[in-house]
């Protein structure tokens, strides 16, 4: 048989290709279930998935590219097979069988010539390929998490920004509030967020007693700031 000859099969009306050598030509599979190849290339699962089969150390390529008329996304037999399994199971079994057929010597070749390739832009050692795939992925990740916890550091900063206990907002205010006014506030600030459907939470805090010099702990309320400046206005006027 030709050397990389191109094998046609029809599956539901669709025409794929297949090379002599059991190589499979994802991109024209992923079009015909409406996804696309990279969404599998970059999933964490085929990722590890291909670091597995780099460990064993006997798949040198795994994936080509072509352009022409049987241009697009090549993969090894190993990972045709996988890729065909997050397409659909029953494809799966139906491209598991042309591929068996394929490498038995079974499958009739229609095209003998095939589109000149050209090797994705990935090292020769599919070892060292696995390495740098999975540096690129963990740095993904940290970026990801950095992210992730940038976000978090930036709510509770925003939180803690536009949210006080009636103390807090007294000192943030620079105004001063007797016990009387301070009660008020918080009372309506209190309305003023059951009305508007805003959260009231709590935190600890822990004060000393002037009178035997005791520390204690205790949970306070914290208002949203807008519920706080609505309750000065009232209780204040």
């Amino acid at each position: 048989m030709t050397t990389n000859a191109i094998i046609t099969k029809n599956y539901n009306d669709t025409v794929l290709t297949f090379r002599n050598d059991g190589w499979f030509n994802m991109t024209k599979a992923a079009k015909a279930f409406g996804k696309d190849v990279r969404d599998f290339l970059y999933a964490t699962a085929t990722q590890g998935y291909i670091n597995a089969l780099t460990k064993c150390g006997n798949f040198p390529q795994l994936m080509e590219a072509k352009r022409g008329n049987q241009g697009g996304t090549w993969a090894h037999p190993k990972l045709a097979i996988r890729f065909a399994q997050w397409l659909d199971d029953a494809f799966a079994v139906w491209c598991d069988t042309v591929i068996d057929d394929i490498l038995r010597g079974k499958a009739e070749v229609v095209i003998t010539k095939p589109e000149t390739s050209e090797i994705l832009a990935m090292p020769s050692s599919m070892l060292e390929a696995g390495k740098r795939w999975l540096a690129e992925l963990e740095r993904a990740e940290a970026l990801k998490l950095e992210n992730v916890e940038l976000k978090e550091e930036v709510a509770v900063l925003t939180h803690e920004v536009n949210h006080f206990t009636v103390s807090e907002f007294q000192t943030a205010a620079g105004r001063y509030f007797s016990p009387s006014q301070r009660s008020k506030i918080a009372r309506y600030a209190a309305g003023y967020c059951l009305a508007q459907g805003l959260e009231i939470t709590r935190k600890p805090m822990s004060y000393t007693s002037p009178i035997n010099g005791e520390t204690y702990n205790n949970m306070v309320k914290v208002y949203p700031r807008v519920a706080l400046e609505h309750g000065v206005i009232l209780a204040t006027n």
